[in-house]
């Protein structure tokens, strides 16, 4: 069983855990990292994983949280610090599978 099909069964038992991927080629969404649910971006779309190299940002997404939000790294949604280091590690391994 390859890594999706665990991802797919995973979600049967537990809807919210998402795939991880790393494709630098993929237009990957900006979500909120103290959003419930990772499974839908800024500009709607929904996403399904975590893409942890992404190098292509969806311009809608970038237009929602504003040049604040990516340059300072603060949060477009509650203007606080985004989460770093451990933290960020934490809430990653919490919502991913894989």
């Amino acid at each position: 069983m390859n890594q999706q099909q665990h991802a797919q069964e995973a979600r049967h038992v537990a809807p919210e855990v998402l795939l991880v991927i790393n494709d630098k080629d993929e237009i990957t969404h900006l979500v909120c990292c103290r959003d419930r649910s990772w499974e839908i971006g800024f500009c709607g779309a929904e996403t399904g994983h975590v893409n942890l190299h992404a190098e292509i940002i969806c311009s809608m997404c970038i237009e929602v949280v504003g040049p604040k939000a990516l340059e300072q790294n603060i949060c477009p949604v509650d203007d606080r610090p985004c989460p770093a280091g451990e933290e960020f590690d934490r809430l990653i391994r919490e919502r991913t599978w894989g």
